[in-house]
């Protein structure tokens, strides 16, 4: 039989594909591209951190931040790390291109779970391809996001946690309106939940999630099978026996139990519930008013307990525990709410069905004109949202957080030049923005905001004189720079071995510190006067970070 040509089959194939679905799917991956290139030429620097040890792990020197440092678990996406690794084993990695382009396929791969998700809640013949173009609704949405596109692009784990809950809220729908509770699935779910506990600390909470939903299902049908609990024993196994694993390598490799990023940056914290609730607001609604953004969640949450749906009821539990989540988290200080990615993609679904349902429903005419109100008036508030995030996504391209470039310039480059003037072999630095320096530098780094040194973690704003010891007597930097809020925190001028080992090679009243908490605080480049005793060469040193002063990243 001969052989079909290439042309007839790739028609055929293109002939099976519904052009509405694929429009439903397409048309926001093309949003979704081009407003991702507002942010082509941005890594933040943070990644630079998960780049090196990725990076250090590949070549032979196990996770640390630097070949030669003890093992220090300075991140906390470890399945983002492992996955980057094998890019720098076969030296396909470039920082400035693979995890934009990672970022993509993780995203698109993403978008394709999410819209089958949606497929499960659609009616055969419904409302016709109206009710099929809704499915692309959280795409759509999702493309138009300014914290959604900005943290998948940014280097970080935001689009691999972004696929696995993609993928346990799939599955748990499929659970949830089809019954579906076969040993296989149970042990998919179990799996996805612990890789999302493995590519960050809060991805541990969706392990509850899915449990949460088969018990409320249960309670709805008054009924508690024995082949449910079976299930859910499944379930858990699945979970565990990966996540024991993981905690016995954690604990064996690093002798901690946490990551030190959670030492870091104070771990578990009820505190400041409120900002941290409007960061969560911001995130999903481009509208700056808060009692605006206030009004759509309520809306979005009334609309979970009037439209009584399983699907939604998945939608709504995925909704709370990923809110949960950045609840418990530190408020984090950049800008476009990073740690809310998975918020945003719940809600957008969760809005996204609610649309669905209201296009399909059978109820009577009487209340399909209502429900038609009440859908066209949400979507305007929702179509002027989008013009928010518009002027957001702009306004962050123009001065995005602390990219990886500029560190890696503004240090490294800058203290390495430091480092050749005075002749010093190994010249060492004390900073607080590290990414792009541990990445692209010789310069040993020693990490002030904690995230690399298990020392600095447990001992800066805890023990401060243990603080002053480990960075005067141990450390013993060859120079430190400090601005901004750690600069506070430092206070190294609250110790005279301070000025007594080192002396400024510029210094200035920091300008964040005066802006934001309204007092005086000294800021700067500094170098130890027994490898800068040569007044000429530090005053050249002194012109030279004078005119990089203020320093971009505050």
């Amino acid at each position: 039989m001969p052989r079909a040509p290439a042309e007839s089959l790739l028609a055929r194939s293109l002939a099976n594909v519904d052009a509405w679905r694929l429009i439903a799917v397409a048309v926001p991956l093309v949003v979704l591209v081009v407003h991702s290139s507002l942010f082509w030429g941005w890594i933040v620097d943070d990644a630079g951190i998960s780049f090196s040890y990725a990076r250090n792990l590949a070549h032979g020197y196990g996770l640390v931040s630097q070949p030669g440092f003890d093992p220090v678990e300075g991140y906390s996406n470890s399945l983002w790390v492992g996955l980057l690794a094998p890019f720098m084993l076969v030296g396909l990695f470039d920082p400035a291109v693979t995890p934009k382009v990672l970022s993509l396929v993780l995203v698109g791969a993403s978008f394709v779970v999410i819209y089958r998700t949606m497929a499960l809640a659609l009616v055969p013949n419904a409302a016709g391809r109206w009710a099929e173009l809704a499915l692309g609704l959280p795409l759509l949405l999702l493309s138009l996001n300014t914290s959604f596109v900005v943290w998948t692009t940014s280097g970080l784990e935001n689009p691999l946690f972004v696929l696995e809950l993609s993928l346990l809220l799939y599955y748990s729908m499929r659970a949830a309106a089809g019954g579906e509770a076969s040993t296989r699935h149970a042990v998919i779910l179990g799996l996805l939940a612990a890789a999302a506990a493995m590519t960050r600390p809060d991805g541990a909470l969706f392990v509850i999630a899915y449990p949460v939903l088969i018990a409320a299902g249960l309670l709805a049908k008054r009924t508690f099978p024995w082949e449910s609990v079976r299930h859910l024993l499944t379930y858990g196994a699945a979970f565990a026996i990966p996540i024991a694993g993981f905690m016995a390598l954690r604990l064996i490799y690093f002798g901690e139990v946490y990551p030190n990023t959670y030492h870091a940056k104070g771990g578990v914290t009820t505190q400041r519930l409120l900002p941290k609730a409007n960061d969560l607001l911001g995130s999903v609604v481009g509208f700056s008013q808060t009692e605006v953004q206030w009004l759509v969640l309520a809306a979005v949450v009334a609309g979970i307990f009037v439209i009584k749906r399983p699907a939604l009821r998945a939608g709504g539990v995925f909704l709370a525990v990923s809110a949960l989540g950045v609840l418990l988290l530190p408020q984090d200080w950049m800008r476009e709410n990073r740690f809310c990615s998975l918020f945003v993609v719940s809600f957008y679904v969760v809005v996204g069905l609610q649309a669905l349902y209201l296009v399909q429903d059978t109820r009577t005419k009487i209340a399909r004109p209502a429900l038609a109100s009440g859908l066209v008036g949400f979507g305007a508030i929702l179509a002027f949202s989008a013009g928010g995030f518009a002027d957001r996504s702009i306004d962050f391209s123009k001065q995005p957080t602390v990219p990886m470039g500029t560190v890696k310039t503004y240090f490294g480059d800058r203290f390495e030049r430091y480092g050749w003037m005075l002749e010093v072999k190994q010249p060492s630095l004390l900073t607080l923005d590290i990414g792009g320096v541990l990445y692209y530098s010789d310069l040993r780094v020693y990490d002030m905001a904690g995230l690399t040194d298990k020392t600095i973690a447990r001992t800066l704003q805890h023990d401060q004189q243990a603080f002053y010891d480990y960075v005067f007597e141990d450390l013993r930097p060859t120079f430190i720079h400090t601005h901004g809020l750690y600069a506070v925190y430092a206070s190294l001028d609250q110790d005279p071995r301070f000025r007594r080992q080192y002396r400024p090679i510029c210094e200035q009243i920091d300008p964040w510190v005066e802006k934001v908490w309204r007092f005086y605080w000294y800021a700067g480049d500094y170098v130890r006067w027994d490898v800068g005793w040569d007044d000429a060469v530090v005053l050249e040193m002194a012109k030279q970070c004078k005119k990089d002063l203020p320093y971009p990243g505050n």
